[in-house]
């Protein structure tokens, strides 16, 4: 795995830094090609993170017009939902720049159920990113990391981690916590992004990223799975 690690002081100056990453490889992107495609994951630890997303001005200002904002996974719930991942970016960050509203693709949650909306995204993401018969070309996916090792919503033994052509899939809510369903990349679709970003905190989480990271014990851990071709960073807020 290739991967660095950056040990910050505390969940701010992480998310400063995650957020000043993402800056800047969004300004080469739009440098070179005209766009930055990022996926984005929820839970209670981006939230810094995203504010800080949102605060980005000055030299090092990001494009958001030439930016496009999809997620890692999201629970199977409305919009308006306090579970959900989008309303958790729409409110901490979407919400504060200036974003075109078509440059912003949200799971469609209001598909009849997980199933179809993990379908319906899949479509979503090729309309946007190009039908091709590989997988999604994301800049830049940022991860979190579950006290289990799952990641995105690929948790350790679900099928879902089995999956070698589909871009998206269901998972179904056994097991979890909140017990809702979700909709997820699927770890070749990860795999394909050019770098993956993981920002975690808490002191079993950052006990577990060493493991990871070592290489001990975590073959089956989905977050040990996770490789994409340009590397990945662990940001971990101490």
């Amino acid at each position: 795995m290739s991967a660095t690690v950056q040990l910050l002081t505390g969940l701010e100056e992480a998310s400063r830094f995650a957020a000043d990453y993402t800056a800047k490889l969004a300004r080469q992107a739009v440098q070179d090609r005209g766009v930055f495609y990022l996926a984005v994951s929820g839970g209670a630890t981006p939230r810094r993170y995203f504010e800080m997303l949102a605060a980005q001005s000055g030299a090092g200002a990001i494009a958001w017009d030439k930016c496009h904002i999809f997620w890692a996974d999201e629970r199977f719930v409305p919009h308006d939902d306090a579970l959900s991942n989008y309303l958790l970016a729409k409110q901490a960050w979407l919400a504060r720049i200036a974003i075109p509203a078509a440059n912003i693709h949200p799971v469609p949650t209001n598909e009849p159920d997980p199933q179809a909306a993990a379908e319906a995204y899949e479509t979503l993401l090729r309309q946007v990113m190009g039908a091709g018969g590989d997988f999604p070309r994301f800049d830049l996916v940022h991860l979190g990391l579950g006290s289990d090792g799952h990641t995105a919503s690929l948790f350790p033994g679900d099928p879902a981690l089995l999956e070698k052509t589909r871009w998206t899939a269901s998972v179904p809510m056994a097991g979890l916590k909140p017990k809702v369903p979700r909709i997820t990349l699927t770890l070749p679709a990860l795999n394909a992004a050019e770098r993956a970003l993981f920002l975690i905190s808490g002191e079993y989480k950052i006990a577990l990223a060493e493991r990871i990271l070592s290489g001990r014990e975590t073959a089956s851990l989905p977050a040990a799975m996770v490789a994409p071709k340009g590397g990945t960073v662990w940001v971990v807020a101490q």
